[in-house]
């Protein structure tokens, strides 16, 4: 719970030192190589005649053994009448029995799922509650984690269950359908020098000496998906502080290495406006009846776990991307994997607007930019949304997922302007269909789409679902009387798309002037002219990467429009089987398209002046050449082909 403040905090950003900055792409880089390593399949109908309400767990644990035993008891409502209930577990984990109403029933374990045999029909409406005792040594080890830390090799365990890996160690319902209600978490220590931490807040920590056992409680009161329960053990160091608001704080608890406690404890604040930023800029702090916390694992990177993250470092750029989630994963989670971006795109995005936003300096936000843009662009292709989410690789792609994710974010901003994109933003959080729930892509652009008073389907077929981006060729020729007049072209990089509708900026300067223009680029060779109100001696495409782009390319100059296509001659015109075709730099590409703007040839050229290109199968008519050159500037002409 937010707690009244009983001292007065001071807040000091520590920023770390130059030896230790890593790159602003660590976050997403390290959160995707951790979670891509958790794939092990999924059954989606699974538990499909039952709605979960209350998961209560038992967990025997010792740190230096990776095994673990226990029970779950899940309450649950029934949707469809049946005489028997199914849940997801590892055929390598034993069932020791499986017990309703107190006494055992029958019950299956195959194919990693049990399914238990009820001794009556139970019909629709019923709430009821059935337990499965269970141990093993979780066959995947990076869901179930054992490793040591410090100088005398202490050891931890740890879970990590996103997408899939939940059922590997503990009998459940992995279903991107179905949050559960509410937990509680109880968690048998030996030996109880050992603390341990779940989602939540901790109730409970007796120490049973006879039993020489710890037994700690952990209570969970919000909706929370099934890949987002966790639990880790060794001998952590506990630290307790308050995030600071304006009228009361929040608690924040992290259990941390003992041979790290010092550094963490100096670098955890850094975090602190971040929090601050979501929580007014978006909405509250979405699990603030309880608390907030950390605990190290022995991994880089870092997993969101409910209230209760999980990381391998307290880097600024990791707690704030991992604290996102809470907003953006947690309280809203994904409904299925193919929109992975409503996580880690929202996430990733998050980290950045920290950088603009929360600090004085844009430093850190003019390298933010450019390093996730250069990411993105570094291939030519590849689309956020997830075509194969049984490839985990796929899902957690650093360069998809969580970096054309979030600027894909950034351009929505651009497209709808600061006001509107985030007061949508806003709305979706607050959206009663999906708070607490679950949430997919149309969710998202239904708010998007009604603040902005678009419609953005044109915008999701081609930075969503199509691959690749944009390479711009803007040539300037200043007219009479301030006018600018502006020739801008577009090169895709993937053939998935054929163009992408952008509102482009452009700015231009000399000794005493500097004004950002915006041209809504809706097609190839489109001119425009602007009053500018004097002659600019430099342009420059897109500076503070509004966009995603690359490649691109800029010419001003008083006839310079008219000397690009001066530098293009074809001949004959009209044509009737081949076209000769002469530049005045190398040639690298030729398209042909009508005038209607349909593609109807494309032709690669191995760098020469010259080319002579048959169009012999073309219908008679009028069609538009552009030729691309190795310079980028993209030249057009028009020519007849004759019957």
């Amino acid at each position: 719970m937010r707690l009244k403040l009983l001292l007065l905090f001071q807040v000091i950003i520590l920023f770390a030192g130059a030896q230790e900055r890593q790159s602003l792409l660590d976050a997403a880089g390290q959160c995707s190589n951790l979670k891509k390593q958790y794939f092990a399949g999924s059954h989606d109908t699974i538990g499909v005649n039952y709605d979960l309400n209350y998961h209560r767990a038992h967990w025997h644990l010792n740190p230096n053994n990776r095994y673990i035993r226990g029970s779950v008891t899940s309450f649950f409502q029934i949707t469809q009448a049946t005489d028997s209930l199914s849940f997801q577990l590892a055929d390598t984990m034993q069932v020791d029995s499986v017990r309703y109403k107190q006494n055992p029933v029958s019950y299956s374990h195959s194919n990693d799922i049990v399914t238990a045999n009820l001794p009556s029909v139970l019909n629709a409406g019923v709430y009821d509650s059935l337990t499965i005792y269970y141990q093993g040594r979780p066959a995947d080890s990076s869901a179930f984690a054992q490793g040591f830390h410090g100088e005398e090799d202490n050891p931890v365990l740890w879970t990590l269950s996103e997408p899939y890996g939940a059922k590997h160690w503990w009998p459940s319902k992995n279903a991107l359908s179905d949050k559960i209600d509410s937990l509680d978490v109880f968690i048998h220590v030996k030996p109880p020098q050992y603390q341990a931490v779940s989602n939540g807040v901790l109730i409970h920590d007796t120490v049973i000496h006879q039993e020489q056992e710890r037994i700690l409680h952990w209570k969970h009161r919000y909706p929370i998906a099934t890949y987002l329960v966790a639990v880790a053990v060794t001998n952590y160091q506990k630290q307790t502080a308050y995030i600071p608001f304006q009228d009361d704080s929040l608690r924040l608890v992290n259990y941390i290495y003992p041979e790290d406690y010092t550094h963490a404890v100096n670098k955890i604040p850094d975090f602190y406006k971040s929090f601050q930023l979501f929580d007014t800029l978006f909405r509250s702090y979405p699990f603030e009846q309880e608390q907030y916390g950390h605990a190290q694992m022995n991994r880089g990177g870092g997993m969101e776990h409910q209230t209760m993250t999980f990381v391998g470092d307290f880097s600024f750029h990791l707690l704030t991307h991992e604290v996102a989630h809470q907003w953006f994963g947690n309280y809203i989670t994904l409904d299925n994997w193919h929109d992975i971006w409503l996580n880690e795109g929202f996430a990733t995005y998050l980290t950045g607007l920290a950088y603009e936003k929360a600090y004085e300096t844009d430093k850190w936000w003019n390298i933010w930019r450019p390093q996730v843009v250069g990411h993105i662009t570094s291939q030519p292709g590849g689309s956020v949304y997830v075509d194969d989410i049984s490839d985990r690789d796929r899902i957690f792609d650093a360069r998809l997922s969580y970096h054309k994710g979030a600027y894909l974010l950034h351009m929505l901003r651009w497209i709808l302007g600061d006001e509107a994109f985030f007061e949508a933003v806003r709305n979706y959080l607050a959206d009663p269909a999906v708070k607490y729930g679950y949430a997919d892509n149309e969710d998202l652009i239904y708010h998007l789409e009604q603040q902005g008073d678009t419609t953005l389907n044109e915008f999701f077929q081609d930075w969503y679902y199509g691959q690749g981006y944009p390479s711009y060729h803007v040539v300037a020729e200043p007219m009479d009387d301030g006018v600018i007049e502006v020739h801008i072209d577009q090169e895709q990089s993937h053939s998935s798309v054929d163009f992408f509708e952008m509102p482009v900026p452009v700015r231009f300067k000399d000794a005493s002037h500097d004004t950002m223009l915006v041209f809504d680029h809706t097609e190839n060779g489109q001119v425009f002219q602007a009053r500018l109100g004097f002659t600019p001696d430099s342009i420059f495409c897109d500076p503070e990467y509004k966009l995603i782009s690359a490649d691109n390319s800029v010419l001003l100059g008083v006839n310079s429009i008219d000397s690009l296509t001066s530098r293009l001659e074809i001949s004959p015109n009209p044509v009737e089987n081949t076209l000769f075709v002469k530049a005045g730099e190398r040639i690298k590409k030729l398209e042909i398209f009508t005038v209607e703007g349909k593609k109807v040839l494309n032709h690669q050229v191995k760098k020469r002046k010259q080319v002579s290109l048959s169009v012999e199968s073309l219908p008679s008519g009028i069609y538009v050449l552009k030729t691309w050159t190795g310079s980028k500037a993209i030249l057009s002409r028009k020519f007849i082909k004759k019957p």
